[in-house]
């Protein structure tokens, strides 16, 4: 058990760079998603699950682009990285759609923290199938 956490203690060091830009490329697109949808059901009133559509697409957009050229740094293969991204993406949005309507409907949470919950839960996978699948160098 020791040699594991020290081996992902010692994996994680090496990756802090790319880690830092993962997570400042993911709160970015966390930020665009949650003002899209502010915007969408705050000022404009439309519906949860409709707005929430639009502001994930949105987000997700900005995260293919940013990890894409910043913090993978791979600009080949784009339509190979595209079709993954999506891949992962429907999985995802899936999750995150499904969570949030039993978040809102069956646990009662406040929809703006049911949001936060449910992309940090993806947060903690994403850069690791980013990493080792959607933007891998390939050999």
């Amino acid at each position: 058990m020791r040699q594991k956490v020290k081996m992902v203690t010692i994996w994680l060091w090496g990756e802090r760079i790319r880690i830092s830009k993962y997570l400042v490329s993911g709160f970015s697109a966390f930020g665009i998603d949650w003002l899209v949808y502010v915007a969408a059901t705050r000022a404009f009133g439309f519906d949860e699950l409709v707005s929430n559509v639009v502001s994930v697409l949105s987000g997700a957009t900005f995260a293919f682009l940013a990890n894409k050229f910043w913090s993978f740094s791979n600009r080949s293969n784009t339509g190979r990285q595209t079709k993954r991204f999506v891949t992962l993406f429907v999985f995802n949005y899936l999750f995150q759609q499904v969570g949030f309507y039993v978040a809102l409907n069956y646990l009662g949470f406040h929809d703006l923290l049911a949001k936060v919950i449910l992309v940090g839960m993806m947060v903690s996978w994403n850069f690791v199938i980013y990493k080792y699948w959607v933007y891998a160098v390939e050999v």
